[in-house]
């Protein structure tokens, strides 16, 4: 896509959604980012030091709007954004009210 001079996208527009697990599992990322996208699915097991599998489910429901040529959402895929959603709201409320 063509950008006329001066006038650039901002940088979030360029970062891949699954590029963002990366940044966030990073060594010296994680205590940043760990109490707020540290979100364990309810059927994970317990004891892991990083919960973010939820990025992986969440970025293949979001392939299916992005590229819906013979994909469909499972059954489970609105549960899972509902349950992503519920936990960082809980995570974040100043970011939910001030929407």
């Amino acid at each position: 896509m063509y950008n006329p001079p001066g006038q650039t996208k901002p940088p979030e527009i360029y970062l891949d959604f699954i590029n963002l697990k990366t940044i966030v599992e990073q060594k010296e990322n994680w205590p940043l980012f760990a109490p707020t996208l540290s979100i364990p699915m309810p059927d994970e097991s317990k004891g892991r030091v990083k919960y973010v599998s939820w990025f992986d489910r969440v970025n293949r429901i979001r392939r299916v709007f992005a590229h819906s040529f013979g994909r469909k959402l499972e059954g489970q895929d609105i549960e899972t954004l509902a349950y992503v959603e519920e936990k960082l709201s809980e995570k974040l409320p100043d970011y939910v009210t001030s929407k």
